[in-house]
């Protein structure tokens, strides 16, 4: 597999867990002056609360030395907003530790902690970035993780001793706890210590989920409960024993859903030693009825807050096409109606009960053509939600499907973006694209961000750290992505290895000021996907990027970012070259993504 020195240099730093990657990048002076920590205590702030931020400075060499640390956290593309500065007097093997405080009334999205030792003459020893969030939205920034067997657990300690470092190095911001509930319906609320969740059959323990929530709220992020609104597992089952009037079913009078009766005997006698995964009963549930909506509602309450949880992602499920147990038709015409009343009622209900709750969304794809339209559905899952396209999975291994080819997913993604998650002020996410090749899990990234969504995946990603400190120039709901950018913007390619026309985003600014985004990305080598790509493209160099104002608008500032830089290199301010109304910039490489930030104004 071939990738370029600066592929595998910086892939390796990715990997570098807590060693911090990118502390200590000034060549070190004869005294050997280093950062060897450099961390906010927390991941996600709230804008208003006080974040903290440790730094140790440790002279490795045999002189003594003498300067200062000068603090600054970085936000936007050029707001600095000044930390404390100390005197360091450092003997030779001396360290010294310092913490700075500052309430962070700083714009939503990325931030970063960049400090400078440096002696009396102002050369720098040493220096070190770190990147944090700001914001209320757990899933709209950094990345998710979804978490099992809790029953491993026992106290906070546990989790952080097996966890943290992948937490930090990831930038993970939001968890998921799945699947928390024993039974998905009629039992979701655990009452037992121990239990196995209900629809894989995952061991679960009231202590080890707390052990876990609490972990995570020590480093400032998220804990959600996965929950599905189904008749699930042993316990569903006997639910719908019950409650035969909650269910659904087709014309032949069956409950839609699959069951097995034999694997829900073995589900009621399942242990430790011998739990295996299984869904032995998942049986759909006739939402549409206003009974089974508010005992949906109550299970939902009692679960998120069972142990402490911030939130809930909600795997719906939606009413579908079918039968009342009484034989009355649910006809597809009326499904967005009722799908969207559903949906305004269970939000209504979550928030009545758990005012603090963070609501997102399992839910099927629009543009792609995949089932029906449901738009006034799709408008009531927001604003701020997470809606997961999960049936992208796998789609690219298909020679059939159009997602398999390069700028058949490219065009597939924008439009779910563009179409459905920005007009409703909602956040995108495409499931979790389960390849280990690093050339496709950069190309991949590259465009779910450029476009402006989100992705996961159980592995470090190369733009991990990039991505939470510049997410406002990609994740902003309130940018907008461009039909045709040609009159705005022109990227020069000619040897036609660019993509850019795809990836243009303007956003108001208000008081005649606005902001032009255009992201430019080196194209896979091949047409179609492979699950191994085996070649990274070669980089392209100088690449010239030219913006035409409108009429009585000017360039006031540009910056290039390259996520492909170390952090130093992340983003720097150019001076555009003018030619009449035509402002250009030189990108000077693009080895998967850059791009370009405008700010105009009239």
């Amino acid at each position: 597999m071939r990738r370029s020195a600066t592929h595998n240099r910086l892939w390796l730093s990715v990997l570098g867990a807590v060693a911090l990657a990118g502390l200590g990048l000034g060549a070190p002076t004869a005294a050997q002056i280093t950062i060897t920590k450099l961390q906010p205590d927390k991941i996600r702030y709230v804008a208003g609360e006080e974040a903290t931020f440790a730094v140790t400075v440790k002279n490795a060499g045999a002189q003594a030395w003498s300067g200062k640390l000068v603090g600054t956290v970085e936000s936007g593309v050029a707001q600095v907003t000044p930390l404390a500065t100390h005197d360091l007097q450092l003997a030779a093997g001396a360290e010294l530790s310092f913490t700075d405080k500052l309430r962070v009334a700083l714009p939503e999205f990325g931030s970063a902690v960049h400090v400078v030792a440096q002696a009396a003459d102002g050369t720098v020893a040493a220096e070190g970035r770190e990147v944090f969030c700001v914001g209320p939205w757990y899933y709209n920034m950094g990345r998710y993780l979804t978490f099992f067997e809790t029953g491993r657990f026992k106290t906070p300690e546990d989790v952080l001793a097996t966890t943290e470092a992948k937490w930090r190095s990831w930038y993970v911001t939001c968890h998921e706890l799945f699947s928390t509930a024993p039974g998905l319906w009629g039992g979701m609320v655990p009452t037992t210590e121990q239990w196995f969740a209900g629809q894989n059959g995952y061991y679960e323990t009231l202590t080890g989920e707390k052990a876990f929530i609490e972990a995570a709220h020590r480093l400032g992020q998220a804990v959600m409960v996965y929950d599905i609104v189904l008749a699930s597992g042993a316990l569903g089952e006997e639910y719908s024993r019950a409650h035969p009037d909650y269910l659904q079913y087709n014309d032949r009078g069956r409950p839609n859903g699959a069951f097995n009766m034999a694997d829900a005997d073995f589900y009621r006698h399942e242990t430790v030693e011998n739990h295996r995964n299984n869904t032995p009963v998942s049986l759909s549930v006739e939402v549409s009825n206003p009974q089974v909506q508010d005992a949906a509602i109550a299970e939902l309450v009692q679960t998120i807050k069972l142990e402490g949880y911030d939130g809930i992602r909600w795997d719906g499920h939606n009413a579908s096409a079918g039968y009342t147990v009484f034989g009355g038709k649910i006809d597809a015409a009326d499904l967005d109606r009722i799908n969207t009343d559903w949906t305004r009622k269970m939000k209504a209900g979550i928030l009545e009960g758990v005012p603090y709750a963070t609501i997102n969304y399992n839910w099927g794809p629009q543009s792609i053509e995949e089932g029906v339209h449901w738009p006034e559905t799709y408008k009531a899952l927001g604003p701020n939600a997470y809606v997961l396209w999960e049936s992208i999975n796998g789609r690219w291994k298909d020679p059939n499907d159009p997602l398999n080819v390069w700028e058949g997913f490219v065009q597939g993604v924008r439009n779910e973006i563009n179409d459905f998650a920005r007009p409703n002020g909602n956040f995108q996410h495409f499931g979790w694209y389960g390849f280990t090749d690093l050339i496709q899990q950069n190309h991949t990234q590259a465009v779910y961000y450029a476009a402006g969504g989100h992705w996961d995946t159980w592995n470090p990603l190369r733009y991990d750290a990039f991505s939470m400190r510049y997410g406002a120039y990609f994740w902003d709901t309130k940018l907008k992505n461009l039909t045709d950018p040609t009159g705005l913007v022109q990227v020069a390619d000619p040897a036609n290895r660019l993509w850019w026309k795809q990836f243009v985003h303007v956003l108001d600014r208000g008081n005649g000021k606005r902001m032009v985004v255009t992201h430019v990305l080196n194209k896979p080598m091949h047409e179609r996907q492979d699950e191994f790509e085996k070649d990274a493209p070669p980089i392209q160099k100088d690449v010239a990027v030219t913006l035409t104002p409108e009429a009585g608008e000017k360039v006031e500032r540009a910056f290039v970012l390259t996520a492909d830089a170390d952090r130093a290199g992340w983003c720097r301010e150019v001076k555009p070259v003018l030619e009449g109304n035509r402002a250009t910039v030189v990108v000077p490489s693009v080895e998967y993504w850059s791009f370009v930030v405008w700010e105009l104004a009239k």
